[in-house]
């Protein structure tokens, strides 16, 4: 437990979806720094009413695990692209 947040510590990142065509653009933007006690490892990805094979993040392919696309992340912006 930590009481780093009551000091003002916090990591909040926003997704924007867009979508034109087939392919689908995930952006993020973090705000904050963060606090190691309390630092993510990964987003997992989940695309509903589709199955792409592959996204690309960053510029670096995931392929699907159990149905989900695991983007390793401790806080940092990303953009993620796969067509549906």
């Amino acid at each position: 437990m930590t009481f780093a947040a009551d000091r003002g510590a916090f990591l909040r990142t926003t997704f924007d979806v867009t979508r034109r065509g087939a392919r689908v653009t995930l952006e993020t933007e973090v705000e904050g720094d963060g606090y190691p006690e309390f630092a993510r490892e990964a987003f997992h990805l989940v695309v509903h009413g589709a199955a792409p094979s592959a996204v690309t993040v960053d510029g670096a392919q995931v392929r699907a695990s159990d149905g989900r696309f695991v983007l390793a992340n401790a806080g940092a912006e990303f953009t993620a692209e796969f067509d549906v």
